[in-house]
């Protein structure tokens, strides 16, 4: 439930304190859209190439039209689940983040050659280092199909799948050996890239969770000032023109906000005599600490 639904629930319980009031349940479910698959990734893909190729408008309108214009492309595919242009435009972003970190990581690859590899032992090593390096959500490179699409692109993929050997007069050129300073200065660079990066999303990994919880603990506040004006409105309702049915239903439920609120005062007055009790020991322990 979101923060407008509590807002005109506990709003229209308020008012109606002079006639029955229904009863009210807080919720704090957020629904989640279906998750996106393989073809609907495509699909947008598909539909970004088509508009951002456009060399007459691609490159001339602001980012809302930009948007726009691809939700009409995407929809020509069909869009079953309905996606929304801010879904379509967050799960491009998404799909982007993903598809750069991983021509990183194979880009990383290829500079760095094993003798007798293949394509496919590169795909595998780079497949590695994307698991190695990515947040836990990211692990898994889920859009193979989307970068088959999008790795001809210069903005994902800027250089050749495959350097062609070209024809020489003098044989063919072999290419001079690093020292063993050099080899050594190149790996420890590297490593420290890759601590750099880890640690920057470890920071972002964080926030994030800061963030998440600063966000619950706000959501919590609002459904706690939500169930006490619903109970405020059960306590303080007038049941003279209330028939016995009616005044029997609120009688009780004013019995069981009661009940509650002695519980929960029971509750805190347990916990501050198991807190004092807890400092009496600390303080016992320091003076046999002191003393021996």
């Amino acid at each position: 439930m979101n923060n407008n639904s509590i807002t005109a629930n506990t709003t229209s319980t308020l008012a109606s304190t002079n006639e029955p009031t229904t009863p009210i349940t807080v919720t704090d479910k957020r629904e989640r859209g279906n998750k996106w698959n393989s073809d609907e990734d495509c699909q947008l893909v598909k539909a970004y190439l088509e508009i951002a190729t456009d060399e007459v408008k691609g490159k001339n309108q602001d980012g809302a039209k930009f948007w726009d214009r691809i939700f009409d492309e995407f929809q020509k595919y069909g869009n079953p689940n309905e996606r929304t242009a801010h879904k379509i435009e967050g799960r491009f972003l998404t799909i982007n983040r993903c598809i750069s970190k991983f021509c990183g990581c194979m880009m990383e690859v290829e500079r760095h050659p094993r003798s007798g590899e293949v394509e496919e032992d590169k795909w595998r090593r780079a497949i590695q280092e994307y698991k190695r390096t990515s947040l836990s959500r990211d692990k898994n490179f889920n859009v193979k199909p989307c970068f088959e699409l999008l790795k001809t692109q210069k903005k994902w993929y800027g250089h050749p799948e495959h350097k062609k050997d070209a024809p020489s007069v003098d044989g063919p050129e072999t290419e001079r050996p690093i020292g063993v300073k050099k080899a050594k200065s190149n790996k420890k660079r590297s490593n420290e890239d890759v601590e750099k990066v880890e640690q920057l999303e470890m920071e972002l990994a964080r926030k994030r969770v800061a963030m998440d919880e600063i966000r619950t603990k706000k959501i919590d506040e609002l459904v706690f000032c939500a169930k006490l004006m619903a109970e405020h409105a059960f306590m303080s309702v007038d049941m003279s023109n209330m028939t016995a049915d009616q005044r029997c239903y609120y009688q009780q439920r004013q019995q069981e906000i009661l009940k509650r609120m002695r519980e929960e005062k029971r509750a805190e007055e347990e916990e501050k005599v198991v807190e004092g009790e807890d400092d009496d020991e600390e303080e016992d322990e320091d003076e046999v600490a002191t003393s021996s």
